[in-house]
């Protein structure tokens, strides 16, 4: 009952930005006249989600009150992130506006493999080897720079883009462990390495963007007031990331005795990123497809969104919102599923709306269960503007 209300309550008091914006999960380029300005504005917005499936709440409110783990509740050694940032300037002349805009957007994902996690929790068998090789992290982050272009409910977008961090398939994270009773010994060894690519070197400030590495792209599509769609990362050229990096991590652990003479060595853990050099590698966009739809029943704004990501299997977003207008405010709340990581994403917030100024705070429960109490991952969203 106590979950009951509270879910109620933070609906009611927690603020939010509007449910539709031109960039973010559903990104859809038209919606940059959707903050109403009559002839120009200027708008920003930054969106953080974190994902965690190590602990769930409930451990980690034990591990606060009482600073301890238990370890045989891990649920899997994983974390995702999905960050974006933006900022752009729109212009209005009759049914013809300009916008400018950049636009930092992308994920880093950790996986490492379940029978890590086993190791750790069940008892270890003596005369036991385990070899464990795999990939362990995915990274896709970009820096895109453009302009829209809005005819009526009609728009397209051209813009160029440049990866920030791209991890390659250059990577794996490497597992043993071997022991015996007789002689009594155990060894574990831990590495992994991966290579990260990127148009920015890592090591240094000193670069220079030539033309070659900035790829180029478009999106097109219709936003109105009750529906729209957009066909986002059209590519016409590739981006290409000159430098690379080598992620690099390490930890050994050796034991030995006999009789009474006891040994034991630790090495690490390390964690380094070395090997900068000159590189090329072609980095693409990944062409997707998003829509809204909205609509009214009496004073409340109701309405559903989605996301296909094209050559991905399982890649799909989908979500419901609802809001209403009090005067300078919007209260707000949505619910995201988001299919690829199996994550449902609830939203709550509030716009304050002073027609020259607004803003926006949007605060995410994230879980793998409907209930927004269970996984201990969280997002947030800040947007704000002004304009005439």
């Amino acid at each position: 009952m106590r979950k009951i209300v509270l879910f109620i309550l933070l609906l009611s008091l927690i603020s939010f930005s509007n449910p539709l914006t031109p960039f973010g999960l559903y990104t859809n380029q038209g919606l940059v006249l959707n903050e109403g300005f009559f002839l120009l504005g200027v708008n920003f917005s930054g969106n953080f989600l974190l994902n965690q499936d190590i602990f769930s709440a409930e451990d980690l409110n034990v591990f606060l009150e009482t600073g301890t783990i238990n370890l045989n509740n891990i649920n899997k050694l994983s974390l995702n992130t999905i960050l974006n940032a933006s900022g752009f300037g729109t212009l209005k002349l009759g049914n013809f506006a300009i916008s400018t805009y950049i636009y930092l957007n992308g994920n880093i994902d950790l996986k490492i493999s379940d029978q890590i996690k086993d190791f750790l929790i069940d008892p270890i068998t003596i005369d036991t080897e385990y070899n464990i090789s795999e990939k362990f992290i995915d990274a896709n982050v970009f820096f895109d720079a453009g302009v829209v272009l809005n005819l009526g409910k009609f728009f397209i977008a051209p813009y160029v883009f440049l990866p920030i961090l791209y991890s390659g398939e250059n990577q794996y994270l490497e597992f043993t462990y071997t022991s015996s009773a007789s002689p009594a010994m155990a060894n574990l060894h831990l590495s992994e390495k991966a290579d990260i690519y990127s148009s920015f070197p890592l090591d240094n400030d000193s670069y220079e963007i030539k033309g070659e590495n900035l790829g180029m792209a478009f999106s097109f599509g219709i936003s109105t007031d009750s529906f729209g769609i957009a066909i986002n990362n059209i590519q016409i050229k590739p981006s290409v990331a000159t430098y690379k990096s080598t992620l690099d991590l390490g930890f050994d652990f050796s034991y030995s005795a006999q009789g009474t003479d006891i040994t034991a060595d630790v090495s690490g853990p390390d964690a380094t990123l070395t090997n900068f050099q000159e590189d090329y590698m072609e980095v693409s966009k990944t062409p997707e497809i998003t829509a809204y739809y909205k609509t009214s029943i009496f004073f409340l704004k109701l309405g559903a969104r989605g996301k296909y990501t094209i050559g991905k299997k399982d890649s799909w977003d989908i979500g419901v919102f609802g809001y209403t207008n009090l005067l300078f405010f919007t209260p707000y709340y949505s619910l995201d599923y988001l299919n690829s990581n199996g994550l449902f994403v609830h939203n709550f917030g509030f716009k304050t709306d002073l027609r020259v100024f607004y803003t926006n705070i949007n605060v995410k429960s994230i879980s793998h269960t409907f209930s927004p109490f269970d996984d201990a991952s969280f997002g947030i969203s800040v947007n704000f503007g002004f304009g005439i």
